[in-house]
């Protein structure tokens, strides 16, 4: 039976980056780094809400505006 494993996780914003010629908005990535594993596991409702608290204190500062907030989950899949 396979399992898997959480081996990283990490934060990331899109920032909008113009539109494309059919008027589609383009994103660029721009990580927040990576977080911890077990936090965000067993926490995963206040590590939500500390992302998102960080994202509203980056906001002003850009000069891009942020499209959306995204956590990234890379897993291991074993035998």
């Amino acid at each position: 039976m396979a399992t898997t494993s959480l081996k990283k996780v990490t934060a990331r914003v899109k920032l909008e980056n113009g539109s494309d010629a059919e008027g589609n908005m383009k994103y660029v990535n721009q990580s927040l780094g990576d977080l911890s594993e077990s936090y965000f596991s067993t926490n995963p409702t206040e590590a939500a809400a500390k992302l998102l608290a960080i994202k509203n204190t980056l906001a002003p500062c850009l000069s891009k505006a942020i499209g959306s907030l995204e956590t990234v989950e890379t897993s291991e899949i074993s035998a």
